[in-house]
């Protein structure tokens, strides 16, 4: 019988060892994890071939990211608070992600592949160059601002409302000439047409003419023009 007893006490021991390894693995990971609700701390880190830009906040000035054409960048839980935090990425950039963001303004010179959105709120995005691809998920109250060059490619919306498309007037000398506008001179030009954009949306810029193609149940969204 005390054999047995013995043999009862060294299993529990084992036991609430490998427990307490559990334990103390799930504490380690909830500590390099972090409070998902605790405001992060600003970073601007080079990681990998990956600028990461986070919990940036507008009482600062305007934030610049220098990076090249082999480097991305992500922009994570900016809050521009009551006014709009300007984050300018230069000179060129392979993607840019935006995710969780408020607020914000972002400026692109260039950007070699694509510019994703995702879940954000009152972004304003200016592209002043080239931009193969933009996609909008999940968003809400999104002002764009191209380029003539930026117009070669797509821009998809996913669940996004809210958005408005800005560009300089197209005319046949401009579209067969590629005009290309630095940002500045984009942001400081007149604001000659726009449309609204629906919430499931495919656009692409074809011989002088947008055209949308729907991307969900959408067939009765409407694309509107205004000079």
């Amino acid at each position: 019988k005390i054999s047995r007893v013995y043999e009862e006490m060294e299993k529990l021991r084992t036991e609430n060892s490998a427990l307490n390894d559990e334990i103390n693995e799930l504490h380690l990971l909830l500590l390099e994890l972090g409070d998902p609700d605790e405001k992060p701390h600003p970073k601007l880190i080079l990681r990998g071939d990956t600028w990461i830009v986070e919990g940036h906040e507008s009482t600062e000035n305007e934030l610049v990211v220098n990076c090249s054409k082999e480097e991305n960048v992500e922009i994570v839980k900016c809050d521009g608070g009551e006014e709009y935090f300007c984050i300018r990425i230069q000179p060129i950039a392979g993607k840019v992600l935006v995710e969780n963001c408020k607020k914000l303004k972002v400026v692109t010179e260039c950007v070699l592949y694509e510019i994703v959105l995702f879940n954000c709120e009152d972004i304003v995005l200016v592209v002043g160059g080239e931009s193969p691809f933009i996609e909008l998920n999940n968003c809400k109250g999104v002002g764009l601002l191209l380029s003539h060059e930026s117009m070669d490619g797509p821009i998809e919306l996913v669940r996004s409302g809210g958005v408005v498309l800005t560009s300089p007037l197209i005319s046949r000398e401009k579209v067969t000439h590629k005009m290309v506008c630095t940002s500045e001179e984009l942001e400081a030009g007149d604001r000659l047409w726009f449309c609204e954009m629906p919430s499931y949306v495919q656009m692409s810029f074809w011989n002088g003419k947008w055209y949308a193609r729907p991307t969900s149940n959408a067939d009765n969204q409407s694309l509107s023009f205004e000079s």
